[in-house]
C-alpha cells in the first residue's frame, strides 16, 4: 500500500530529429541534401560563366576578329594540327616557299595529281603573314569567327528564351488552369478541352517547327512561340490537379470558413507550382531540342541571332572540329540534366511534406 508510482526514465526512445521534419521550410529540407546544394552551385556556376562570357569576352559572335581566308576553320588553338586539300596554286607555292625558308613546318604533304593534301599548323601560317598571334580555343567557324564567342552568346540567348518561356506558361498556364478548375470544376465545355487536347497530342518538336515557319525567328518570337505550345500541357495538368484538390478536406474547410476565392486559388496555385515544376523542366527541354533543330529548316531569319540551333548544324557541317563538338554537347546534356534534377529535388522534397 506503500508503493507509490513514479515515471522511469527509458533510456532506448530516440529523439526526434528535427533537421528531418517536414515541417522545417521547404529550402531548409532542400538545402539539407548536400547533393541538391552540389546542383543548385553547378547550375549557378555555368549559368555565371555564360552570363559573363557573353558580356565580357572581346570577340564578337556575328563578326571575324581579322577579315582574312587564313582564320576561316581554324581548329583549336590547343590542337592546331590540320590536314587539308588545296589545288596546286598560289596558296600552295606560298606554303611551300614558307616551309623552304623554315618559317613553318610542314608536317606532311601527299601530293595528287592537281592537289596537294598538307598537314601543319594555321596559327603558324597566319603568324607568319601578319605577325600577329591567334588563340581562338574552340578554333572560328567557315567565316572566321570565333567560336568560343558564339557558344557564350548561343547558349546564353538560348537559354535566356528557355527560361523566360517557362516562366510565361508556368505562371500562366498554372493561374487560369488552377482558376478554371475551381470555379468550372468539368462544367467547361468539351469542346475547349477537345481542342486543348489535340494541341497536346502534336508533338512539341512539328508543332514549333510548323509556327517558326509561319512567323519567321527573332528572340521575342522564339520565348512567345515556346510559351504558346508549352502552355496547354501546364494548363491542363493544373486544371485536373486542381479538380482534385477541391475533394480535399482542407480546401472544402477553406470554403465554409468564409475564405475569399481568391486566396483559395493562390493557396492552390502554390501547390500546383511544385507539382508541375518536373513538367515544367521537360517542356524547357523540349524547347532546346525545338530551337537546336531550326537551323535544318532554314527558318526566316535564323541566321541573324546567336542561336544553338546555328551551333549544331556548324557542327554537322565542320565536323572535324572536335573541341567545339564535345564542349557543345557536353554542355547541352550537363545543362538539362541539372534543370531536370533540380526541378524533380524540390518537387519530390514538397510531395513529402
Amino acid at each position: 500500500m506503500n508503493k507509490q508510482f513514479h515515471f522511469v526514465p527509458t533510456q532506448n526512445i530516440p529523439k526526434a530529429n528535427n533537421e528531418q521534419s517536414p515541417h522545417l521550410p521547404l529550402w531548409k529540407q532542400f538545402f539539407h541534401n548536400k547533393f541538391n546544394l552540389f546542383i543548385v552551385i553547378c547550375l549557378l556556376l555555368i549559368i555565371f560563366v555564360l552570363l559573363a562570357g557573353s558580356i565580357f569576352y572581346k570577340n564578337s559572335s556575328y563578326n571575324p576578329e581579322y577579315n582574312s581566308f587564313l582564320t576561316n576553320n581554324l581548329p583549336s588553338s590547343l590542337s592546331p594540327i590540320v590536314s587539308r586539300s588545296y589545288d596546286k596554286g598560289p596558296i600552295t607555292d606560298y606554303l611551300f616557299y614558307l616551309n623552304d625558308h623554315k618559317v613553318i613546318n610542314l608536317i606532311d604533304v601527299q601530293n595528287y595529281q592537281s592537289t596537294y593534301t598538307i598537314t601543319y599548323n594555321p596559327y603558324d601560317v597566319i603568324y607568319a603573314t601578319t605577325k600577329i598571334k591567334l588563340h581562338y580555343i574552340l578554333g572560328t567557324n567557315h567565316n572566321g569567327v570565333d567560336n568560343l564567342a558564339i557558344l557564350f552568346n548561343s547558349f546564353s540567348q538560348t537559354f535566356a528564351i528557355l527560361f523566360i518561356a517557362a516562366f510565361l506558361q508556368g505562371v500562366l498556364g498554372i493561374y487560369t488552369g488552377t482558376a478554371f478548375g475551381y470555379f468550372y470544376q468539368g462544367k467547361t465545355s468539351k469542346i475547349s478541352f477537345w481542342i486543348i487536347g489535340t494541341i497536346m497530342i502534336i508533338p512539341f518538336l512539328f508543332l514549333s517547327i510548323l509556327l517558326f515557319n509561319l512567323t519567321g525567328y527573332s528572340f521575342v518570337k522564339a520565348i512567345l512561340i515556346l510559351s504558346f505550345i508549352g502552355f496547354f500541357a501546364i494548363f491542363y495538368f493544373s486544371y485536373t490537379h486542381t479538380v482534385a484538390l477541391m475533394q480535399k478536406e482542407y480546401i472544402i474547410a477553406y470554403k465554409v470558413l468564409g475564405l475569399r476565392p481568391y486566396k483559395i486559388i493562390w493557396r492552390m496555385c502554390k501547390i500546383n507550382l511544385f507539382n508541375t515544376l518536373p513538367l515544367i523542366a521537360e517542356q524547357m527541354s523540349l524547347g532546346l531540342i525545338s530551337l537546336a533543330a531550326l537551323s535544318f529548316f532554314n527558318i526566316d531569319g535564323i541566321y541573324l541571332f546567336a542561336n544553338i540551333g546555328n551551333l549544331y548544324k556548324q557542327l554537322i557541317d565542320n565536323p572535324n572540329n572536335v573541341a567545339l563538338f564535345i564542349v557543345t554537347f557536353v554542355l547541352s546534356i550537363i545543362l538539362i540534366i541539372l534543370i531536370k534534377s533540380l526541378a524533380y529535388k524540390i518537387a519530390q522534397i514538397f510531395w513529402r511534406r
